[in-house]
């Protein structure tokens, strides 16, 4: 499963609004990311990519297998986990292009 999130920068309360709306704080400009330049195209972007896998503890007493068959992943037990794993190149590269259409 690959995940593509986008979010509007209108959307994201920045130190610099904070600073605005509350005179109680007052940061320096170096933890701004107004000073730094601000978002890039006032968007923030967020990849993803996940993976479901099956995997059944040996280690643990009680949960291996006593006939000492492999067991394959079905649907029938709990054993089914999942990661993140690293995007392709292919699939970064669409996400590029997706961020770059508005």
């Amino acid at each position: 499963m690959v995940a593509f999130i986008t979010k509007s920068g209108s959307r994201i309360r920045t130190i610099e609004q904070v600073d605005n709306t509350n005179s109680k704080f007052n940061r320096s400009k170096q933890v701004t990311i107004e000073e730094q330049g601000s978002i890039a195209n006032n968007t923030l972007y967020g990849l993803a990519k996940a993976e479901t896998y099956f995997s059944r503890p040996n280690d643990i007493a009680g949960w291996g297998r006593k006939d000492g068959y492999r067991e394959y992943g079905n649907l029938f037990n709990p054993f089914w986990q999942t990661r993140l794993i690293e995007a392709e190149d292919t699939e970064r590269a669409l996400a590029l292009g997706l961020a770059q259409i508005k």
